[in-house]
This record gives C-alpha cells, structure tokens and sequence, in this order.
C-alpha cells in the first residue's frame, strides 16, 4: 500500500526540524531528505502525466487532420482552376476554328465569285471581239473603194469588199501606201491626250507583269512578253487579239483593211491582220 503523500512530507519536515535541533551529519541528512523527495515523487499519480501526454497527441492529432483539410483544399482549388482553364481554353480554340470557317467560306466565296466575273468577262470580251469583226468587215465593205479614191496604189478589197486574193502578198505594203496615217490621230502633237480620257480610269503608269488597254484596263501578261516589243511583219499572240479599238474613227485612225483590226498592245497600238496575227503596222509611246 503506498505511503500517504502528507505523511512522507511530515516525516520530511520532522527529519528537517530534527536537524536544526541535533547535530546529525550533513551528508547524511542530504540523503535522507533526497530520498524522502524522490519517495515522494514514486508515489505521485501518473493520471496527470497521461492526461497531458494524451492532450497532446489529441492536438497533434487535430492539427493533422486541419493541415489535410488544408491541402486537400488547395488539392481542389487547384483542380478547379485547372478545369476552368481548359474550359475557357477549349472556348477560344472552338472560336478560332469558327473563326477560320467563316473565313474559308468567304474566301471560297469570293473565289468564286472572282471565277464567275472572270468568265462573264471573257464572255463579254469574246462578244465584243465577234462584234468588232462584224463590224470590220461591214466597213471594209462600205470602204472598198476608199484606197482607190485616195489613189493608194495597191488594191486593198475587191468589189465585193472582201481582201484580194494576193492578199499574203500586198498586205505589207499597207505601211508604205497609207504612210503617215498616224498624222490624223488624237495623240499627233498631243502627248497628253489621253489625260482624262474616260477609257483611261485607273491608269496609273506602268506595272511589271501587266499590259494596259484602254477601257479594258490592267491585264497580266507571262513573262516571255514583259517589256516585248513587235514588229511590222511579226505574229501577234491570239491572246492580244481582244484588246481592239472599240472605235477606231473616234482616234482618228484610217478604216483597217478586210479581217484586219487595230488592236491596243503594250502602250501602242498595232494593226493586225485577225486571221492569223500579221502586223501591218505598229505604234509605241501612245500614252
């Protein structure tokens, strides 16, 4: 049965009062006093010990369970933001890709609608080219007898108005019997005649790759015939043929022969038998 806490300190007390009335040894009442001291901390109950050892761990334990509420927390927070950026980013991927739809389809759009103006206008130039040799032949009829009154000295339709049967062969004289015939027209000493011209709309001087003709405007031209320049008695490409002169008296110029025709070409102006591309003559530096 252990011994009652209050009854070892009175006994500690006792030996202590003893001491100060008998002259026991110091040594020896050290050691008794020690041992009084260590009995007593034997016998004190250990409930207090565990009881705060036990606190403790509880708040040990506490603080762990609040550390991992605190990083799964963070955990999710993270997730969230994750899912919301991926959200968001998949938003401006699908409008990007919208975005290029639409750009495509208007593309594809204007593309086609660059190929249909395209072939509306070769259709239309090819109906002008087919009106404007109607209407070189009905004044080559109505000229027929022009060279004759003017005392040319070749025959340049017969009576039918049509060319001449040696026509391969007197062609080339059309420069020597109508010599000057350029005197008549609207850029003899008028350099700047075609400033504000209505045919001349979007003239803006020369450009690499690219003929002018007026009222037809800019065409691209292939590489071999940049910068070329025929001659009289040269072969002018089929491709050229279309640019003619609507209107060949408004410029002053002479009535071409039978199935010939004044075509624009490279900043002059040509006369050019249409069947098969001969140069009768040819003009540079109009404008």
């Amino acid at each position: 049965m252990a011994e009652n806490p209050r009854n070892l300190l009175s006994a500690e007390n006792s030996l202590r009062a003893s001491k100060s009335r008998a002259p026991v040894a110091p040594r020896i009442v050290d050691r008794a006093l020690m041992a009084v001291a260590a009995a007593a901390l034997l016998t004190l109950p250990m409930s207090a010990f565990a009881k705060d050892e036990s606190h403790k761990r509880e708040e040990e334990t506490h603080k762990a369970h609040a550390d991992a509420h605190l990083h799964q927390a963070h955990v999710d927070e993270h997730a969230d933001r994750a899912h919301v950026d991926e959200h968001i980013h998949r938003a401006h991927v699908d409008e990007h890709q919208d975005r290029v739809h639409v750009e495509q389809h208007i593309e594809r759009a204007h593309a086609d609608e660059h190929r249909d103006r395209v072939h509306v206008e070769q259709h239309i130039q090819r109906a002008h080219t087919d009106q404007h040799l109607d209407r070189v032949r009905a004044d080559d009829r109505r000229d027929a007898g022009a060279s004759r009154a003017h005392g040319h000295q070749q025959v340049w339709a017969d009576a039918a108005g049509h060319r001449p049967a040696n026509w391969t062969g007197v062609r080339s004289y059309w420069r020597t019997d109508y010599s000057g015939w350029d005197h008549t027209a609207v850029w003899w000493g008028s350099p700047g005649w075609w400033r504000g011209n209505s045919l001349f709309v979007g003239y803006s001087g020369f450009r690499a790759g690219y003929y002018f003709a007026p009222g037809y405007g800019y065409y691209s031209v292939p590489r071999e015939y940049w910068g070329l320049r025929w001659g009289v008695g040269a072969v002018l490409p089929p491709a050229f043929w279309r640019y003619h002169v609507a209107s060949y008296a408004s410029f002053g110029l002479p009535p071409p022969p039978y199935g010939c025709g004044w075509v624009w070409v490279n900043g002059g102006l040509a006369l050019v038998d249409l069947t098969d591309g001969y140069i009768l003559d040819i003009r540079y530096g109009l404008w």
